[in-house]
């Protein structure tokens, strides 16, 4: 019974990370809080994944539909964890200057939108990160 279970769950699981598609694609919403739905798909995806590694090893489920899962999760896993790395580099690169950075801000209107741009230059150094956001 308790196979089954195990298995029953994984496969919902598997089915999960999916239903990102229709809600970033159908609702606005999702589109606004991007930055929490990502992560929090991200690491269900991560603990599917461990979820089914734990199943298959500790569990002993090793049914054909496990096997199966446990590929599956096992890419999401990877998958999710890349996406987590990458927002958090993401954040820490765009994080707020320090004291010692120049920060130069201009704006220009152009076509009914305001364009802005950014430029963060370090003192001594020549390298500049510039974000331009158009409004």
């Amino acid at each position: 019974m308790k196979k089954k279970i195990f298995t029953a769950v994984s496969i919902i699981m598997v089915l999960v990370p999916w239903s990102i598609l229709p809600l970033r694609i159908y609702t606005q919403w999702a589109l606004d809080y991007a930055h929490i739905m990502v992560p929090c798909y991200a690491a269900f995806m991560i603990f599917s994944g461990i979820f089914s590694i734990v199943a298959y090893v500790i569990g002993k489920v090793r049914n054909t539909a496990m096997k199966v899962c446990l590929v599956i999760h096992s890419a999401y896993a990877v998958f999710g964890a890349a996406v987590l790395i990458m927002m958090i580099a993401h954040h820490r690169e765009n994080q707020t200057p320090a004291s010692g950075d120049r920060t130069t801000i201009t704006t220009e209107n152009v076509n009914d939108c305001t364009d802005i741009k950014v430029a963060r230059c370090s003192d001594g150094n020549i390298s500049c990160s510039i974000v331009s956001v158009r409004t």
